[in-house]
């Protein structure tokens, strides 16, 4: 347990691409760890933080409700998929990397990572699709 948390970045990124966690101890309990809810908690912390900096660089509500939604998806009381959290864990840099950028594009980056984010979790509310 203690080496999945240690080792918790090359895991997620591996179970993120969809390297399948029960064939591996070390990534089925690192998939566990992820679908806690502090873990998925923590994530939405992040993807918050992410909206709020979009709201404020670019006034872009279309591109900062999809980030809204990775975080909103991470909250639910609802299964979530270990990869979807994997994927919005790892990909929340990248995606805060494009927030620098919205004026050059970066939006349609930012959105991107986050329709994905959701998908890959598992979600399938008509609101998000």
């Amino acid at each position: 347990m203690l080496l999945a948390r240690l080792r918790h970045r090359s895991l997620d990124r591996r179970i993120a691409a969809g390297e399948p966690s029960h064939l591996n101890p070390l990534l089925a309990v690192r998939a566990a760890q992820l679908v806690t809810t502090t873990a998925r908690l923590r994530v939405a912390e992040q993807w918050d933080e992410l909206a709020a900096r979009v709201r404020t660089a670019a006034d872009d509500d279309d591109t900062a409700d999809w980030v809204n939604a990775v975080a909103e998806t991470l909250r639910a009381d609802q299964l979530v998929l270990a990869r979807g959290v994997a994927y919005a864990a790892t990909m929340a840099g990248a995606a805060g990397q494009a927030v620098a950028r919205l004026h050059t594009g970066g939006q349609e980056l930012v959105a991107a990572i986050a329709r994905a984010a959701v998908a890959a979790m598992g979600y399938r509310s008509a609101a998000y699709r």
